[in-house]
């Protein structure tokens, strides 16, 4: 009984060391298979392996490219049946590449390839983790236990391998048939088996010595599994590691991360011998700097973490010189998932890396081609847009210009017929009046007449200079404070009589109440309202004109509304288009009924602009015009305010008073003037109002009189200069008397009317500034408010 018991115990034990030993064939085969697959996942090109599966042919040169890295694995490891790439596609699991020749070698009525896009029905455990499709992060994997599809019965092993971002592209599977993997199972138990039989038999032939020939035995049976698992492993390592890709760099490394072997091709990227690299942790490979070997040792924890590390970056050999290389690390796992070690697939990159950058530096310089193309272009289409939007300015400019030269070409024909007009009477009625046969009243009348061409004369004269002066952007304005109401009745005073003798009622009223004063300029708003005025007596046959003036105070702001009512012949929409235009007129042939050069309300129109206001018509043909000018009144809070009897009153007719002629003057006064005409014409009107005169025809003689004058001759009181004339013009004739210490008053003369001839004579040292031709009674009024004596008369 004893004796049975013994052998139970002895079979047990001897069974259980044989399962044992199985169980460590299968781990060890397990884990060759998860190396191979590692090994290939390592050589796959994630981004050719993509274009050939969306390609789906197999037959292709990128196909070929993709597999021959498999191809070369399964020629060098003998006892791989199959190797393959499967990726999901809409969920399903596809064959990409598969290097096994096509045909049916075997027999079984199947083809033996797999081809693109064919479908791998079978979906395991192991291919889910490997796909990260298990409760895991997809991690190199191989399957426990044998099963069968089409082509057999097999064990397999499954390695992820990742694109570009890092996301899973496909596994590579390999395959070993369950023939062989059976072979080599049997070849253990035969092992454990010959350890086993001494066993027995010295268990029941020695009796009482069972335990101690039962340790003996176990212990050479112990050493034929050991063996037994040594030979297994060190042939399939050994055929895997040194006789696969020969490209690739294949570390084996403990958990710690040092070498325990590798390849030849490791080797010789490296430059370290096999004996020197066992041991040595694979960390000096990424430099001695400790950030370098920080970076190695996270790499191998994500890689224990997740599965699978792709990295790149610089590698140096033992010399010391560097390389660019691509690394995959693999983690190697016992069947109950405990961390074995890990397999590290290197790749030198150098070509590729320099290659890459050469291609982006290519791509960045057509990039910069293509930007510089891109702005070119766009600056053709801005030129071509531009040189359309020109082209269209250019037609109608044309446009502009031949209807403004039409009408220029109409103006200067009616400017001619309106300037020969006062012309034809001036020097017409001088010949009568020079007629012997000729009465003292008939003089009189002619030289009336003389006078009103010769206004008339002028002011055509001034609207030209005023238009060229608004054209060029030379006018201005000088802001005053001016009594409005009296400027209005003034103007109004002086169109009275042409509105008498076409028998037509005149009327000025102002409207509510009005500041004393507002700030304008009062040149400009008398021409504008001249203007209005005497347009509305010329265009009205019947009835009469009213003027009405008030202040608005809206928004804010106060503005002068001037509004001038005529009962004439009104204007016609599409005649008011072009009432302010320069040059244009609402009647443009050349019968029209009424006179004029057209320009007056284009000039009232821009002084009124100046003014911080406009000029606007409301009008109905036949029944008359309206002509509101605005302007602002400027700041007038604080300025005293007058309301007119009732709501409205008219205006009183202050210029109605005829102005007394200028007592007889006295004084000795100084004319430098080079014209004999107005030499005789300033001879005239001075000695006949009593003054002494002394004429001179330039400015070095007007020089030479006053140095001689101060010699000791009798002083001038008064100096009337012309500003140009030959030898010395009047600006330096004025400064060199001004420096010679002459302090009386100096008046200019010229011809010149711009505010900045003013100011040109004033600075040269002027007292005052008369335009030509000038008014007698203004002249006689300056020489009143100037000679030495009038003023002590006064």
């Amino acid at each position: 009984m004893t004796m049975i018991t013994v052998l139970v115990i002895v079979g047990i034990a001897s069974f259980g060391a044989v399962r044992r030993s199985l169980d460590a064939f299968s781990d060890e085969r397990r884990t060759q298979l998860v190396q191979i697959a590692s090994i290939a996942a390592a050589s796959i090109d994630a981004e050719l392996h993509d274009r050939v599966l969306r390609a789906g042919i197999t037959d292709s040169d990128d196909y070929q490219r993709a597999v021959e890295p498999l191809a070369r694995i399964r020629r060098a490891v003998g006892d791989v049946n199959f190797i393959y790439t499967i990726s999901l596609v809409d969920g399903r699991q596809v064959f990409v590449l598969d290097p096994t020749p096509g045909g049916d070698s075997d027999g079984d009525g199947i083809d033996d390839r797999s081809y693109v896009g064919d479908v791998y029905n079978t979906r395991t455990t192991d291919l889910d983790i490997a796909l990260g499709r298990g409760p895991v992060p997809a991690t190199p994997i191989a399957s426990i236990e044998p099963f069968t599809y089409r082509w057999g019965t097999f064990i397999s092993g499954y390695a992820p391998f990742h694109d570009a971002s890092g996301n899973i592209a496909g596994v590579v599977g390999v395959d070993v048939t369950i023939d062989r993997y059976m072979a080599a199972r049997k070849a253990v138990v035969i092992a454990a088996m010959m350890g086993m039989v001494p066993g027995l038999i010295a268990t029941v032939g020695a009796g009482l010595a069972v335990f101690v020939v039962r340790k003996r035995h176990r212990r050479l049976f112990d050493q034929h599994i050991e063996q037994s698992e040594r030979i297994i492993h060190s042939e399939s390592q050994l055929r895997m590691l040194l006789n696969s890709e020969p490209d690739f760099a294949i570390y084996m490394l403990d958990t710690q991360g040092r070498i325990s072997t590798w390849n030849d091709a490791a080797e010789r990227l490296t430059g370290y011998s096999t004996e020197e690299a066992v041991g040595m942790n694979f960390a000096v490979l990424h430099g001695n700097t400790p950030q370098a070997k920080q970076e190695a040792a996270r790499n191998l924890d994500r890689a224990a973490a997740h599965g699978l590390v792709r990295s790149e970056g610089p590698r140096f050999r033992r010399d010391g010189s560097s390389f660019m290389a691509s690394a995959v690390i693999t983690p190697i796992r016992t069947s109950d998932g405990q961390l074995a070690g890990f397999c590290k697939v290197t790749r030198d990159i150098s070509a590729q890396h320099a290659a890459q950058l050469r291609e982006r530096e290519a791509m960045e310089s057509l990039r910069q081609l293509a930007s510089d193309l891109s702005k070119t272009k766009d600056s053709l289409e801005e030129q071509t847009i531009a040189l359309s939007i020109r082209n269209e300015e250019l037609v109608r400019a044309r446009e502009v210009a031949e209807t403004a030269l039409k009408a220029k070409s109409a103006f200067l024909a009616n400017v001619s017929h309106e300037l020969r007009t006062p012309m034809s009477a001036i020097l017409g009625f001088t010949d009568l009046i020079s007629e012997p046969n000729c009465t003292p009243q008939e003089r009189r009348e002619y030289a009336r007449i003389v006078r009103s061409a010769g206004d008339h004369f002028l002011s055509l004269i001034n609207d030209l200079l005023d238009l060229s002066k608004i054209d060029a952007g030379r006018m201005s304005v000088e802001m005053l404070d001016c009594d409005h109401v009296t400027l209005i009745s003034e103007v109004c005073s002086l169109m009275r009589k042409r509105a008498d003798e076409k028998g037509l009622i005149l009327n000025a009223e102002c409207d509510g109440e009005h500041p004393l004063t507002i700030r304008t300029d009062p040149t400009r708003l008398r021409q504008i309202i001249t203007n209005l005025v005497g347009n509305a007596v010329k265009f009205t046959e019947n009835g009469g004109v009213r003027v009405l003036a008030r202040v608005d105070d809206r928004n804010g702001a106060s503005s002068l509304v001037v509004d001038v009512i005529d009962t004439g012949i009104g204007v016609s929409p599409e005649q008011q288009k072009n009432l302010f235009v320069a040059f244009s007129q609402a009647d443009e042939s050349t019968t029209r009924k009424f006179g004029g050069t057209g320009l007056g309300l284009t000039i009232s129109r821009a002084f009124a602009r100046m003014l911080g206001g406009d000029v606007e018509v409301y009008s109905t043909p036949g029944e008359g015009s309206t002509f509101r000018v605005r302007i602002s009144c400027g700041d007038i809070n604080a300025v005293p305010r007058r309301r007119f009897a009732g709501e409205r009153a008219a205006i009183a007719g202050a210029s109605d008073i005829a102005r007394p002629e200028p007592a007889t003057l006295r004084g000795r006064v100084l004319l430098a003037e080079d014209g004999p005409d107005n030499q005789r014409l300033f001879r005239t009107i001075l000695t006949k109002a009593g003054i002494d005169l002394t004429i001179v025809g330039n400015g070095q003689e007007a020089l030479d009189a006053i140095t001689n004058a101060a010699l000791g001759a009798a002083p001038f009181d008064m100096i009337l200069m012309d500003m140009q004339m030959p030898v010395m013009d009047g600006y330096t004739a004025t400064a060199a008397i001004r420096a010679a210490g002459y302090s009386g008053p100096i008046i200019a003369l010229t011809a010149h009317a711009l505010a900045t001839d003013r100011a040109k004579c004033i600075e040269a040292g002027c007292s005052e500034f008369l335009t030509k031709p000038v008014d007698r009674r203004r002249l006689l009024d300056e020489l009143t408010r100037f000679l030495p004596g009038m003023r002590n008369a006064a």
